[in-house]
């Protein structure tokens, strides 16, 4: 059995419904020891329950967050490497940057345009 620190007699009721609620990102023996404890506190089973729906709120909210976090200007002028994100990520969308995923396609596809436009006016001189 894993040694938590700290104990888990010691902790929070929050903390032990923190990892009920969030049981995914535990060990299995840690999420069972948290439920020990509360039940041995005489902690109710809405308790238990009410962390669990917590957790999934707050992981739609950070889903939502991610979804629409976006790329500003200034991240390509005061950050330049920045403008390399363009040419080596192409996982944004599967990793839930929905917004910066469109940004980035949209900058690809000027950039395609911008290129093509370079190439033709140096044909015409």
């Amino acid at each position: 059995m894993t040694d938590y620190k700290p104990p888990f007699d010691k902790r929070s009721n929050e903390e032990l419904l923190e990892i009920i609620g969030n049981e995914e990102e535990w060990e299995k023996v840690a999420v069972e020891s948290a439920y020990k404890e509360l039940k041995r506190r005489d902690v109710t089973s809405d308790k238990f329950i009410q962390a669990k729906e917590d957790y999934k709120n707050i992981q739609l909210q950070q889903k939502i967050e991610k979804a629409n976090e976006s790329y500003s200007v200034f991240d390509f002028i005061l950050e330049p490497a920045t403008i390399l994100i363009v040419f080596i990520q192409w996982e944004l969308r599967k990793d839930g940057y929905l917004r910066k995923a469109r940004q980035l396609n949209r900058i690809r596809i000027a950039i395609v345009i911008l290129t093509f436009l370079i190439i033709l006016f140096k044909k015409l001189k």
